[in-house]
């Protein structure tokens, strides 16, 4: 199972598609909208920000658990990087030091289960693939997918959000130890070309086929 990880707007949807397809994987997405909080809580951060990431959580673990039904699967965003969304959340203070404390229980609790599934299925999270950009690009992907409650103009308070994320990603991926990883920078490659998407494959196919004989050694 490979998940896919990176800044919100960097492109893990369509990585995922291409990435499936090139792999005759099951792609699992993250269903935004069917998401009944996001939308409040970019208008009111403080007031949602716990329940998001509860429900958040929620979904990957379901992510998770239908991914070990298929031999290849790729999951287009990591249940780790709701823990740093759920952190940065405690840092400005949407999320209080009891439910930070509480939400790390419950990914604890969580990942136990996943782990005690995985050993009878032998199907676990193999390669976390970290998408990252420029800030700027992802400022332009983040307009050019259209989300209104995404955009920064007139929001200086989301900018600086968006900026902070983009900072503590980086950091977030260099103590990342759950699985084998890999980063690929985005801004090299146009991933909707099948010349691009045969170079990005092949990496991502060369990093798993070493784990493949890791594994057997």
């Amino acid at each position: 199972m490979i998940t896919m990880a990176g800044m919100i707007g960097v492109g893990k949807t369509t990585y995922t598609n291409h990435m499936a397809e090139m792999f005759q994987a099951e792609p699992l997405f993250e269903e935004v909208s069917e998401n009944p909080i996001l939308d409040a809580y970019y208008s009111e951060p403080t007031k949602y920000a716990f329940s998001l990431q509860i429900y958040f959580l929620n979904q990957r673990v379901k992510s998770i658990k239908r991914g070990m039904k298929f031999d290849r699967a790729i999951l287009d965003r990591s249940i780790y990087e709701d823990a740093l969304f759920t952190q940065v959340n405690n840092i400005n203070g949407n999320i209080s030091d009891v439910e930070w404390q509480l939400y790390q229980d419950l990914l604890a609790n969580m990942m136990d289960d996943i782990r005690i599934i995985s050993e009878s299925t032998n199907q676990s999270p193999e390669l976390l693939v970290y998408l990252h950009a420029p800030f700027d690009l992802v400022l332009e992907k983040i307009k050019r997918r259209g989300r209104p409650y995404e955009q920064v103009e007139g929001r200086p308070d989301l900018l600086a959000y968006y900026k902070q994320l983009h900072t503590l990603y980086d950091e977030w991926y260099e103590n990342y130890d759950h699985s084998a990883k890999m980063a690929i920078d985005v801004s090299q490659y146009d991933i909707l070309t099948s010349n691009d998407q045969e170079i990005v494959a092949k990496k991502i196919q060369d990093k798993w086929s070493t784990l493949l004989v890791d594994s057997q050694i």
